[in-house]
C-alpha cells in the first residue's frame, strides 16, 4: 500500500488480483452449477429412456407370449378337430362308396390350408411386433439425440454461443 497524503491506497495489482480471483470463483461457480444441471438432467433422460424402453419391451414380450399361446391352442382345436373329422370321415369311406374318399382329400386339404394360413398369420404378426419394437427403440434414440441437441442450443441461447464456448475454454 502506497500513502499519499496520510491516506492508504491499495496498490492497483493487488486490487486487480483481488478482481480477478473473484470472477475466476464466480465463473468456476457458474461451470460448476452448469456441468451440475447437465449432469442431473442427463441422468433423468437416462433414467426415463431406460425405463421406458424397458416398459415397451415387457408390453411387447406380454403380447407376443399371448400370441404364441393362442396360436398353439389354436393350432391344437384345429388338429383335434381334423382328427375327428378323419375319423369320421374314414368310417363312412369304410361303409360307403368312392365319392366320399374325394371329400376325405377336399376336407383334409382345406384343414392343411386353414392350418398354414393361421401359422402364416401368427408369423406375420409376431414379424410386426418385432418391426414395432425395433422402430420404437429407433424413436426413443432419436428422441434422446433431439433432446441433447435442444438443451445445448439452449444454453446457446441463454449465454451466447461465444460466451459459452469462452466459458468452457476458461474453466479447462
Amino acid at each position: 500500500m502506497a500513502e499519499v497524503f496520510g491516506v492508504s491506497i491499495p496498490n492497483p495489482i493487488d486490487v486487480t488480483n483481488m478482481a480477478l480471483d473473484m470472477v475466476k470463483s464466480t465463473i468456476d461457480n457458474a461451470a460448476s452449477a452448469v456441468n451440475s444441471l447437465s449432469m442431473t438432467l442427463q441422468n433423468q433422460v437416462d433414467n426415463t429412456i431406460k425405463q421406458a424402453g424397458l416398459f415397451v419391451d415387457n408390453a411387447l414380450k406380454t403380447t407376443l407370449s399371448s400370441v404364441e399361446s393362442l396360436s398353439d391352442s389354436i393350432g391344437r382345436a384345429i388338429s383335434d378337430i381334423g382328427t375327428s373329422v378323419s375319423n369320421t370321415v374314414n368310417n363312412a369311406f369304410n361303409i360307403a362308396s368312392g365319392a366320399i374318399s374325394g371329400a376325405v382329400s377336399t376336407v383334409s386339404n382345406t384343414i392343411s390350408c386353414i392350418g398354414q394360413s393361421i401359422g402364416n398369420a401368427v408369423s406375420g404378426a409376431v414379424s410386426s411386433i418385432q418391426q414395432t419394437t425395433a422402430d420404437i427403440t429407433k424413436s426413443i434414440s432419436e428422441l434422446s439425440t433431439g433432446f441433447e441437441s435442444g438443451f445445448t442450443n439452449a444454453l446457446e441461447g441463454v449465454f451466447g454461443a461465444d460466451a459459452l464456448k469462452a466459458l468452457f475454454n476458461a474453466i479447462w
